[in-house]
């Protein structure tokens, strides 16, 4: 069997609405951790800023609806827009923070959180890629997208709201974020509309 023939028959099967009901129900699991995670960090912000705080949750929470609306045959381009840019986004953000800052994460946590943290986040930019390409985005649905991710770099890092980085060093991860943000952009632009 070829290539193409070996993909369509792996999409195939990882489409079935019980492969996305799981993969919907792990999204949620890790949606909590996330939200579990930020909790200190939301208390010490005003309301109206939460939206842009709990970064990883919130493209999670977006993966886990795409799966369960494709499971029942429905659609929405703009869910799905969020869960590909912000799965790809942050998952790559989050393990290259993880890894420049490695000496502050490493030995502030515990070595299984801290594989924990990198691998969960490695899992999110590459279920990005499968979330492009089993759902149907237009292209009205991108640029809200892509203007919500771009507005909440501009509001975490001008309102110093990004991930604690527990270092006053926060220019790497900026430019990484920023650099992120338009790389997922440009990732869910060629991936094409339908």
């Amino acid at each position: 069997m070829n290539l193409p023939a070996k993909w369509a028959n792996l999409r195939e099967k990882l489409t079935e609405d019980k492969i996305l009901l799981d993969m919907a129900a792990i999204n949620i699991a890790g949606t909590a951790f996330g939200f579990f995670f930020y909790y200190p960090q939301l208390g010490d912000n005003p309301l109206y800023l939460w939206p842009f705080i709990p970064d990883s949750p919130l493209a999670t929470v977006f993966a886990a609806l795409t799966f369960m609306l494709i499971a029942h045959r429905k659609r929405n381009s703009i869910v799905e827009s969020i869960a590909v840019i912000g799965n790809l986004k942050y998952g790559l953000w989050t393990v290259f923070v993880l890894i420049y800052y490695s000496e502050i994460f490493y030995s502030g946590n515990p070595l299984w959180m801290y594989l924990f943290l990198l691998l969960s986040h490695l899992a999110m930019a590459i279920q990005a890629v499968f979330v492009a390409e089993i759902s149907e985005i237009n292209i009205k649905a991108f640029l809200l997208a892509s203007s919500w991710f771009i507005l909440n770099d501009v509001i975490d890092y001008s309102l110093g709201i990004h991930t604690r980085l527990y270092t006053s060093e926060a220019f790497p991860a900026m430019i990484a974020a920023g650099l992120l943000t338009a790389a997922s952009i440009i990732f869910l632009y060629f991936q094409g509309f339908r």
